[in-house]
């Protein structure tokens, strides 16, 4: 499984299917926050989405836009350290193995809910607290899922459960409706 493991494979698998399942979503634009090596905007790409890339590692962005396109994948590229995401533009996000990593991870999220259009889903996998063998794991409860859900979105529980039945780490969430720019 070229080093993803198990629960690897099983969180990239079930977005892709979750996203697929989603027929209500007016347009198929994704975006991976948090790209990393690019392997779910490679997977997202090949079903038909509309593929974004974001990260504040300049390595990480290059490693990823490289991926993309000696595959011939036109995408986006946000690097933010530099610049922020386009208000709405997003039906589903991914969020895997960041917030754990951030400093504010409210604000992530809050700019993750201001990309989302009305209705978009965001999946988010958050491996907080102490690691021993990961010391850049600085975010050490799950306090923030409270705050998430008081920005204005909607947990999916039945369809966290289909992904993976894994409430201390997984989350789906979905943008509340209506418009607040």
């Amino acid at each position: 499984m070229n080093g993803v493991g198990y629960l690897g494979l099983r969180k990239i698998v079930g977005a892709l299917e979750l996203a697929q399942k989603m027929g209500g979503l007016a347009r198929r634009d994704y975006l991976d926050y948090g790209c990393g090596l690019g392997s779910l905007p490679v997977l997202f790409a090949r079903n038909g989405f509309c593929v974004s890339i974001a990260d504040v590692s300049d390595l990480m962005l290059r490693f990823a836009g490289y991926r993309l396109k000696q595959r011939g994948v036109k995408f986006n590229s946000y690097n933010l350290k530099r610049e922020g995401l386009p208000v709405e533009s997003f039906s589903f996000v991914t969020c895997f193995d960041v917030l754990e990593h951030a400093a504010d991870p409210k604000q992530i999220m809050l700019m993750i809910r201001q990309a989302l259009r009305p209705h978009g889903v965001v999946i988010i996998y958050f491996a907080y607290g102490h690691d021993n063998n990961n010391p850049t794991h600085i975010v050490t409860d799950n306090r923030l899922i409270g705050d998430i859900r008081a920005m204005g979105f909607r947990e999916l529980f039945s369809e966290r459960d289909r992904i993976m039945k894994d409430g201390q780490h997984l989350f789906v969430f979905q943008k509340k409706g209506s418009s607040k720019k």
